[in-house]
């Protein structure tokens, strides 16, 4: 039982230690981003531009997976979705999903 309770607070600390470099990492971002921003040298607007395309890109992928999600589970009544008797690889679904949520 004590190997059990050490081993618990030894995971504890990990993802502590984890989260402590989470925090210094975001804390460093605004200088790692300057960085970025002046090695390649591109102006603010396309700047800006290219951070609401990655953005929404990001979004776009998690409405996709849930799309597929919610495609893949059964839902009583509702038996035949645009998933049924599919036939697509995954990344044929993940593309359908991807084109139908944008």
């Amino acid at each position: 039982m004590a190997k059990v309770a050490r081993f618990s607070k030894i995971s504890k600390l990990i993802r502590l230690m984890r989260l402590v470099k989470i925090f210094k990492m975001m804390k460093n971002g605004d200088k790692i981003k300057a960085h970025f921003s002046a090695s390649i040298a591109i102006g603010q607007g396309l700047e800006r531009l290219l951070n609401i395309f990655l953005q929404f890109m990001f979004t776009n992928h998690i409405f996709a997976c849930l799309w597929i999600l919610l495609a893949k589970t059964s839902v009583v009544g509702f038996r035949d979705t645009w998933y049924s008797g599919h036939t697509a690889t995954n990344w044929e679904t993940y593309i359908q999903a991807f084109y139908f949520t944008v």
